[in-house]
């Protein structure tokens, strides 16, 4: 029973930030003019790079090695631009219907990286304005 709590945040986990990254790629492809991603090709994706994520941020615990943030977040928006062109390359169209391609793929990775950025900062000030109402714990 000690794991339930555990199992809900990773069913959570696993529902809101393949959605929400699904969301971004919506809103790269619209700022783009691109005609087409599937969503099953986006919510997938989202999927992909939440289990990526996972299994980092795990094996950065079991090794007691963290990474300096700003090296954690070069290699994250790397990893996620170079993941997005290779997954979107022959998966999304441009405006005639032809396949991306690496170069298309690769912009909109990068412009769903930043609006993915921009998400999650807006989560982390909303979280902080939040915490900042919230009631003192009593001992």
């Amino acid at each position: 029973m000690r794991f339930v709590p555990y199992i809900i945040l990773l069913v959570i986990y696993f529902t809101i930030v393949p959605l929400l990254f699904s969301l971004c790629i919506r809103l790269a492809v619209r700022l783009l003019g691109h005609s087409k991603v599937p969503w099953k090709n986006r919510i997938l994706f989202g999927f992909l790079l939440a289990l990526i994520a996972l299994a980092a941020r795990a094996t950065l615990l079991a090794t007691g090695q963290p990474l300096p943030l700003s090296i954690t977040l070069i290699l994250a928006l790397t990893l996620q631009i170079a993941l997005g062109s290779w997954f979107f390359r022959a998966r999304a169209t441009d405006v005639a219907g032809q396949a991306l391609g690496w170069d298309g793929a690769a912009e909109l990775s990068a412009v769903t990286s930043a609006f993915w950025a921009a998400t999650v900062f807006i989560l982390m000030g909303l979280s902080q304005i939040l915490h900042a109402f919230a009631p003192p714990i009593q001992p």
